[in-house]
């Protein structure tokens, strides 16, 4: 039998954060429960790729996990106002 490729949302992540994609990266440490982290690496990248909502769902989110209520709120509708359909 041959075996598939790992093609579940974790291995995904490890690899787009392998190749260097900064949300994915970001996402790790979300998963790994390191919220400051992943909301430092959001600001840093945020300031040169404002658009990019991948990175701004992810900083939402950390923001989120972070207690920080409603600074994630603010993202989540710049996320919104960027992307009505997300």
């Amino acid at each position: 039998m041959t075996d598939l490729p790992d093609t579940s949302p974790a291995s995904l992540v490890e690899e787009l954060a392998a190749a260097g994609y900064w949300p994915a990266r970001a996402a790790r440490q979300l998963a790994e429960g390191k919220f400051s982290n992943a909301v430092q690496i959001c600001k840093e990248h945020l300031a040169a790729q404002p658009d990019l909502i991948s990175g701004r769902l992810v900083y939402a989110t950390a923001l989120f996990r972070a207690g920080q209520r409603e600074s994630a709120s603010e993202q989540y509708h710049q996320v919104l106002a960027r992307d009505p359909e997300n």
